[in-house]
């Protein structure tokens, strides 16, 4: 993977749930997702806000509170306002000298490299909540999927998961033996395939 270029997985990981938020029909916006107490829609308008939350602390190399949530990309557009997005945080991660950045990532200091990372993950994982929710494969880019499961998912710290609705992630569940590679990666991430 080192001559891959350094954004190679953060563009297949948008590629890959640019698909899902594209194959989203409006009536579909009321579905639940595996993510708790969030619907399709509210699932949309985070990854849409998300990349533009990422895209600010590249940018501005501080995070602020999440914003974007409460904004309703999927009354418009969304597929044109997540595009935007992509192409946004895409500009901030190549920018020159981004990925060596420091950046004051939620209250303490990350590589540009390493927020990027972060941002692969969310992005895929949620990719993949929303191929669930919509019925659809979760046999997303096996390739992402096993680089966040070697690279990126054991770094994440304990903090992180939990059992209470506030953490990102829960403990561990276990992947049936014909889970796809996206599976997987859900499963360690606590979702049940």
């Amino acid at each position: 993977m080192d001559a891959d270029p350094p954004t190679d997985l953060l563009e297949r990981a948008f590629a890959a749930t640019r698909a899902e938020v594209d194959a989203t029909a409006p009536a579909q916006l009321g579905l639940p997702t595996p993510c708790d107490a969030w619907d399709v829609r509210k699932l949309v308008n985070h990854v849409i806000g998300g990349a533009h939350w990422y895209a600010h602390a590249v940018r501005d190399r501080v995070t602020e509170p999440i914003e974007g949530d409460d904004d309703d990309y999927a009354a418009g557009d969304f597929r044109a306002a997540y595009a935007d997005a992509i192409r946004q945080a895409l500009d901030a991660f190549t920018a020159r000298g981004a990925l060596d950045a420091s950046i004051t990532f939620v209250g303490r200091p990350l590589a540009g490299s390493t927020v990027q990372r972060l941002c692969v993950l969310d992005t895929f994982v949620h990719g993949w909540d929303l191929a669930r929710a919509l019925g659809r494969s979760t046999d997303l880019d096996p390739g992402v999927a096993d680089a966040l499961r070697e690279d990126v998912a054991p770094r994440l710290p304990d903090a992180f998961r939990g059992t209470d609705a506030d953490a990102l992630y829960r403990p561990p569940a276990e992947a049936p033996p014909d889970a796809t590679a996206a599976d997987r990666l859900a499963a360690y991430l606590g979702r049940s395939p």
